[in-house]
């Protein structure tokens, strides 16, 4: 199990600094993008190996997330699943924006484009907006499903309570 989570690990951190790469490739010079990985002939084009890079990292960052400790109640297994797929929503969606966030300052003249060359949807300013939105949700809906703290505060105003019921 130990060896999994490292692999998993590095799978995770390995594959999103690809995809810093490619997007800051995307973001100095937009025309090589389309230029093959690193410039080696049989590796995919920079863009299609940021795209890939990016799914592998959200998938390995969800999996790490969900099973850190396999022994545990299913409810506890579903819940931290859930939280989770929201954390890795909130983090990718986010990175998502602060990707065209770039490309509006460095060349908003890409806007309009279509965001990948492998599919005609969505562009990248729709892409923008779509993840702002999801991100902005999850955050929200992850945040909302927290459990309060059990810190002094609590701990005083549990005190507090047992006060005004016994008095």
């Amino acid at each position: 199990m130990r060896t999994l989570h490292a692999i998993l690990k590095t799978v995770w951190l390995y594959s999103l600094a690809l995809w810093v790469y490619a997007a800051a490739v995307a973001l100095a010079n937009p025309d090589r993008v389309s230029e093959r990985f690193l410039l080696i002939e049989n590796l995919p084009r920079t863009d299609t190996s940021g795209a890939i890079a990016f799914g592998v990292s959200a998938i390995s960052f969800l999996v790490l997330r969900s099973f850190r400790r396999v022994n545990v109640p299913d409810r506890q297994l579903a819940v931290r699943v859930t939280d989770s797929i929201l954390r890795t929503l909130a983090f990718y969606a986010f990175l998502g924006w602060i990707y065209i966030a770039g490309n509006v300052i460095l060349d908003p003249s890409t806007l309009p484009l279509r965001l990948t060359h492998l599919a005609t949807r969505p562009t990248e300013a729709q892409f923008g907006a779509i993840c702002f939105v999801i991100s902005g949700l999850a955050a929200c809906a992850m945040w909302a499903r927290q459990q309060p703290t059990r810190g002094k505060h609590s701990a005083n105003r549990a005190d507090q309570i047992r006060t005004q019921r016994s008095a």
